[in-house]
């Protein structure tokens, strides 16, 4: 069989120069020694002249002929590492709670099923801890307990062993359906919280994120905040102590206090704990 280059040359000769150049080819080399290494075709692609394509425009990124470029990119970008990263890669969840698989960084395991807030304060707040009536068991930052799914039972997503990061914390009544119901307040902590055991560190005031109360700086029960290892309650209290474990409990609100200034008006109500 006639090797493709020499096929070329002689259909090339034979073509004519006219011809080739109506076609958009051209030839170098001899004629004569269809045989030599430098006789070659070349094939001219810039557009026809009249046609309004611009030569000198890039040609390598795809059009974004669809409108999924963004989330073509985060599926190539591996799943989001948290209800935050979820967001920012997909802007338009802004307003779907639900739940999501995310893989935290470090997180060896499965994907994790988690509910995702994705409205209240710019949304991407991951839910870690959510009580329920008669609740008891395991419960806290280190604990793992029922499943985001099930309402009727408490939830605890273990932090710690989800290798979760975070520097925000949302703590916020709850109702059927609505991890977020009428209060939520924010609460900034160090990156390295989950590593306080049973030290307790000092927050600076709750900011209100949801309702009408804004409870006093100082004395509010969300002063302190920790003891990471309890095992049977996401910690808060208003003083520098910890052996009343205070805070989120599996069945319930446990502030010490029936009002807004001190407790936030969250005493012995359901709520949650989202943190991003």
């Amino acid at each position: 069989m006639m090797p493709m280059r020499r096929a070329l040359v002689l259909l090339a000769t034979a073509l004519g120069g006219a011809a080739l150049d109506a076609c958009g080819l051209s030839v170098a080399g001899s004629a004569s020694d269809v045989g030599a290494a430098d006789a070659t075709v070349t094939f001219d692609t810039s557009p026809p002249p009249g046609s309004g394509v611009d030569a000198s425009a890039p040609t390598d990124a795809p059009a974004d002929v669809d409108g999924l470029a963004d989330q073509e990119a985060a599926v190539d970008a591996g799943p989001p590492t948290s209800c935050k990263d979820l967001l920012a890669r997909d802007p338009t969840l802004s307003a779907k709670n639900a739940i999501y698989a995310i893989q935290p960084a470090g997180h060896t395991g499965a994907p994790l099923d988690v509910y995702c807030e994705m409205t209240v304060d710019n949304g991407g707040w991951t839910l870690v801890g959510r009580s329920a009536a008669g609740g008891g068991g395991a419960f806290g930052w280190k604990s793992a307990a029922g499943s985001v799914a099930d309402e009727l039972q408490p939830y605890s997503l273990d932090v710690a062993a989800a290798k979760l990061l975070f520097t925000e914390i949302m703590a916020s009544n709850s109702a059927a359906g609505k991890p977020v119901d009428t209060r939520a307040y924010k609460l900034t902590v160090p990156a390295d919280f989950l590593t306080n055991g049973t030290n307790l560190i000092n927050l600076s005031a709750p900011v209100k994120l949801v309702g009408t109360c804004t409870p006093t700086p100082g004395t509010v029960m969300f002063q302190w905040a920790g003891a990471t290892s309890d095992t049977d309650v996401f910690f808060f209290r208003d003083i520098n102590n910890a052996s009343q474990h205070n805070g989120l409990t599996a069945s319930r609100w446990d502030v010490t206090y029936s009002n807004c200034a001190q407790g936030a008006d969250l005493e012995y109500v359901q709520g949650a704990i989202f943190v991003r």
